[in-house]
């Protein structure tokens, strides 16, 4: 097994600039699973293994995306400009924003979901704990194709991803409500 040297300072997720909050949401934390916090931060550093990256390190001959054969995969084709992963967004964002939402940058797209700039509202569930539970699902949909196993599709992945942040809203009350029963 080979040990791959990361180009640059180390990142460490608990301290320094690299620290995984963020400082724009009102408490300074990501909401979501711990995976999908974790996810985001590789995401916004550019630190997710695509198979551009791989090609790169010559670990593999094909910089292409397996699931649609975009001729380079990186992360943000992955999670919002490849067609299967587009075809989910179009049924969870409101028409009057879809444009707007492919036409933003990587930083911009990632940072207006915590912020919920288009008030967004799906289902009742918070917005930046779904649409970063999505994000995720869409990438370990990616990484399954990759290591041959099966895929799911878009309109499977939306479901799983509500059904998962509805679970974190009720094990948010439910902490809250216990929080508030031993005062």
């Amino acid at each position: 097994i080979a040990a791959i040297k990361a180009e640059g300072p180390a990142l460490n997720p608990f301290e320094g600039p690299n620290k995984l909050v963020w400082p724009w949401n009102d408490d300074g934390r990501c909401t979501g699973p711990q995976r999908v916090r974790h996810f985001i931060w590789f995401f916004l550093r550019v630190r997710l293994m695509t198979n551009f990256e791989r090609f790169r390190r010559y670990l593999t001959d094909d910089s292409s995306r397996f699931l649609c054969g975009h001729w380079q995969e990186t992360a943000l084709h992955a999670v919002r400009d490849c067609p299967m992963a587009a075809h989910g967004r179009r049924k969870v964002i409101p028409n009057n924003a879809v444009n707007n939402f492919f036409a933003m940058d990587l930083t911009d797209s990632v940072k207006a979901n915590p912020l919920n700039l288009h008030d967004f509202l799906f289902d009742d569930v918070n917005w930046p704990t779904f649409s970063g539970i999505i994000c995720w699902r869409l990438w370990k949909n990616q990484n399954r194709l990759t290591l041959g196993s099966h895929h799911d599709c878009s309109i499977s992945i939306v479901n799983i991803s509500l059904g998962w942040a509805k679970s974190n809203k009720y094990r948010k009350i439910k902490e809250t409500t216990e929080d508030e029963l031993r005062r």
